[in-house]
């Protein structure tokens, strides 16, 4: 599998992952979802060349030579249709893969600040082990600007375009002013502004 294996694709959930495995596929990169890197379980079988998963972060370091592409999404969406999938409302497989990761998420009790802290660490987590972050908005604007960047030669004349990659998320919880309520919000605009994302 290690062998086969040249990218790695990750960020948070609800950030663009299914989406970016299908942009793959369609260049022409055997890409899965989720297939290689799935809740702290590697599937060692796979000959795929890339896996796009937010669930590959515990597993960065042992795949430090691979291209790893870091994917961010808007925190404000990305909290939104975390809200609305109910990821820590709700117990389950998610939120323990979630508080395993990020052990003090579970004496925090304030939802939002959950969410808030959830994506800034998660996202830093990251960042210590990718060689390339991109933001996906960026990404479904110029997918073969994206493409070219990290050095994948498009096989195919049509690449997937669909942008809508969080589908039945319509929802909304949160608002800029929300977000700027908690105390947490210094360090999300800190680390959004670093992303260029306003939260104005």
């Amino acid at each position: 599998m290690k062998k086969e294996l040249k990218y790695i694709i990750t960020g948070l959930p609800r950030s663009g992952t299914g989406y970016m495995s299908m942009l793959f596929l369609s260049a022409g990169v055997s890409c899965g979802h989720e297939k290689i890197f799935n809740f702290g379980r590697i599937n060692e079988n796979s000959f795929l060349e890339a896996d796009s998963s937010w669930t590959a972060l515990p597993y960065l370091k042992d795949f430090s030579e691979k291209k790893i592409i870091h994917i961010t999404r808007n925190p404000l969406k990305v909290i939104n249709s975390m809200y609305n999938k109910d990821i820590f409302r709700k117990k389950g497989e998610t939120s323990s893969f979630i508080m395993k990761q990020i052990p003090e998420l579970s004496e925090m009790e304030n939802l939002l600040d959950k969410y808030i802290y959830f994506w800034v660490k998660w996202n830093e987590k990251i960042e210590e082990y990718a060689q390339k972050k991109f933001k996906v908005e960026d990404i479904t604007a110029n997918p073969r600007g994206f493409l070219s960047l990290v050095g994948i030669d498009i096989k195919y004349n049509i690449l997937f375009a669909h942008n809508d990659y969080n589908r039945g998320s319509r929802n909304k919880a949160y608002t800029i002013k929300d977000l700027k309520k908690s105390k947490l919000y210094p360090m999300l605009e800190q680390k959004a502004n670093k992303y260029n994302y306003s939260l104005n």
